[in-house]
């Protein structure tokens, strides 16, 4: 379609697209709406951006899984020759087996319960946990030294349940609903009626209790200040009786690893949980690693096997007690989770263009000058803390788009030698799962025996997400968020910068300077290098943000309020607060500079640029949530909830309030 051309309107198909997006959007009575009290209702109506999107991302790498295998390679780049084609076939087929391997329900029936029946019976019996080392509890996880972040070394933290969070223990239907689940599959995989185990799937759910209660509460969990404690490994050995660290250690290690020290990532955790073993009875142990067996690896099972856990968790989530999600989502979920970088080296070539990543990189760039400026006028930080800030900008790495080392997902020999320990079969869902576990934690192990690696990527590429690692001093943006409506070459600069500069990359840079990340240096190590001062004025300006978001609420599935945690949300309501600030300061610069395409949007000549910016900021949280899942969300989640992350941010916003003609124009708190 040709449209045509008018000077002041921004006539491409992108923005036709975003002025039909918007227009969908918007309430239809948001004229009556005020946006400077209620700018969520205002600028989200009924939509799901957030879920629309990755939706979106779904859909299409599911075509390309399902469809023949084409030798496409990448745009300017043209189709693999020689080993190239070869790999990138092979890497095809590995990704193309895992997924239709999960889609044979058939096969998957057929094989039946007798696999998680055979793994669950593989645990030592009851009468071997009196010196056995495989009581559960705690849980490794390998990262650098907060210290010495290029050293990778062995944490330990707090257990697994499975419920959300320790408030659901305190609720009468959640724990009887619970508990029929237990008992349903316990009488599945163990035999029996479920009335038969009914006794000891209270005790299981007791002591699972007795763990979530022990865990530290989510607003300390994630400081560096609260869980660096390293100890020795025989200190280790004494946290809780009949775990022996030193033993598990020398179990999963590999060869020629040895330490004789660990970081306690959970110090409140470990008396607690030695209190509960001490005053749990040998067969309630057992019985709990069984349920976390069988919760662990129920989905590798046919649906019919394990309704009764299945119905709990639909109740637990707010849907239908039947309900089923799509089969190809579960296994492009499969594909996502076990091969993340063949799956993404896809969806790059068919999904994601350069020109993208480009804006992205000169977005990234424009926001350190900002934040680097912005630190210069800064009168409540001393003058050696904003020359370490400064650095600390100046060293940040931006990974933008998709990951080109470890692995590189545009080279197939690369990634082909990457997963070449991976077995993948389209016969056996189950037996995948094994393989990938396995995978999994060898390849987790083995990173103890090497530098840390700063070139790995967490998140896959075709996931809508961004992060900053604080221990890398690091950024990363994903391809699958830099997508419409938040980025697209088409887009005028106001759209692309409140979407993305603002909604992402602004939020991810803050992120090393929120709550936590201000605890590490440019490097990356846990040092202080802020004075007294300095740190002060910024706790009073952290403590209004805290304040602010305790003062939000949100309502409970049986008419209560659930107020939100400030201080559990801290770090990103700073992050979200500091991203909108920088993000907008970038594109005022840029458009006073006559920079860039600030054009309106056709049939929306009303809206200026500065109020497009702040509705493309807003679209990256239009996301609509179950009851259920907002309480859950709530009680545990470290982000605010969606609404609060547009309210908020705009309260703290001057740039918004003047856009919006609001009465009052200071903002509510201000930090970065």
């Amino acid at each position: 379609m040709v449209h045509k051309q008018n000077e002041n309107i921004c006539t491409t198909e992108a923005c036709y697209r975003w002025a039909k997006f918007l227009k969908n959007a918007l309430p239809k009575n948001y004229t009556e709406v005020d946006p400077c009290t209620d700018f969520a209702t205002w600028a989200c109506g009924e939509i799901s951006t957030l879920s629309d999107i990755q939706d979106e991302n779904n859909n299409i790498l599911r075509r390309v899984i399902e469809s023949p295998y084409k030798n496409k390679g990448y745009p300017g780049i043209g189709p693999y020759t020689g080993n190239n084609a070869t790999d990138d076939q092979e890497n095809f087929g590995k990704m193309k087996a895992a997924y239709d391997a999960c889609m044979d329900e058939q096969q998957i029936k057929k094989q039946g319960i007798k696999p998680l029946v055979d793994l669950v019976s593989q645990l030592p019996g009851p009468e071997e946990y009196g010196t056995t080392e495989d009581i559960d509890g705690p849980t490794f996880f390998r990262q650098p030294d907060s210290k010495h972040p290029d050293v990778v070394v062995i944490w330990i933290t707090s257990g697994t349940y499975m419920l959300p969070s320790k408030e659901y223990y305190d609720d009468d239907e959640t724990i009887n609903r619970y508990a029929k689940a237990i008992s349903g599959m316990f009488a599945e995989i163990l035999g029996g009626e479920s009335r038969d185990h009914d006794e000891i799937a209270k005790k299981v759910i007791d002591l699972e209790a007795q763990i979530a209660r022990a865990e530290p509460s989510p607003d300390v969990a994630d400081s560096v200040t609260y869980n660096y404690n390293p100890i020795s490994l025989s200190d280790a050995d004494n946290l809780v009786p009949n775990i022996s660290f030193t033993q598990l250690i020398k179990a999963f290690a590999p060869k020629g690893y040895t330490t004789d020290t660990v970081i306690n990532d959970s110090p409140d955790f470990f008396p607690k949980l030695a209190s509960a073993m001490k005053n749990t009875t040998a067969d309630v142990i057992h019985a709990y690693l069984q349920w976390e067996l069988i919760q662990t690896w129920a989905y590798r099972v046919h649906g019919d096997f394990r309704k009764p856990l299945k119905t709990f968790n639909n109740w637990l989530n707010g849907y239908d007690p039947d309900a089923t999600s799509a089969r190809w989502a579960d296994c492009l979920d499969e594909v996502d989770s076990n091969l993340p970088w063949i799956e993404s080296d896809f969806f790059i070539r068919y999904h994601f263009n350069d020109k993208a990543k480009r804006i992205g990189e000169e977005m990234t760039k424009e926001l350190k000058e900002v934040f680097k400026g912005r630190l210069e006028k800064y009168d409540w930080m001393g003058e050696a803390a904003k020359q370490k800030a400064k650095e600390k900008v100046e060293n940040m790495v931006a990974m933008i788009g998709y990951p080109t080392k470890s692995p590189n997902v545009l080279d197939p020999g690369n990634l082909k030698q990457y997963y070449a320990r991976v077995n993948v079969t389209n016969a056996s869902y189950w037996d995948n799962g094994i393989a990938f576990n396995r995978f999994t934690l060898e390849a987790a192990w083995d990173d103890l025996l090497q530098p840390t690696d700063r070139s790995e990527w967490w998140d896959t590429v075709p996931t809508v997400t961004g992060y900053y690692t604080p221990w890398k001093n690091e950024l990363v943006i994903t391809a699958g968020s830099m997508q419409f409506p938040w980025l697209d070459a088409g887009l005028p600069d106001h759209i692309n910068y409140g979407g993305t500069a603002a909604g992402t990359i602004g939020h991810e840079m803050t992120h090393g300077f929120d709550s936590d990340g201000r605890e590490y240096d440019e490097r990356g190590a846990y040092r202080n290098w802020w004075d007294e001062r300095t740190r002060a004025a910024f706790d009073r300006r952290a403590r209004c943000l805290v304040d602010q978001f305790s003062n939000y609420t949100v309502p409970g599935t049986d008419g209560e309020t659930i107020r939100v945690n400030g201080r559990q949300t801290l770090t990103e309501n700073i992050a979200d607060t500091g991203g909108v600030s920088l993000g907008y300061e970038a594109w005022r610069r840029r458009a006073e500079r006559g920079e860039g395409d600030n054009r309106l949007l056709p049939g929306l000549e009303d809206f200026s640029p500065a109020r497009l910016f702040f509705l493309a900021y807003a679209s990256n949280y239009c996301y609509q949530v179950r009851p259920q899942q907002m309480v859950e969300w709530t009680r545990t989640d470290v982000h605010a909830p969606v609404d609060y992350r547009i309210i908020g941010p705009m309260a703290n916003s001057r740039g918004f309030r003047e856009a919006f003609d609001c009465p009052v124009k200071e903002p509510t708190c201000e930090l970065w």
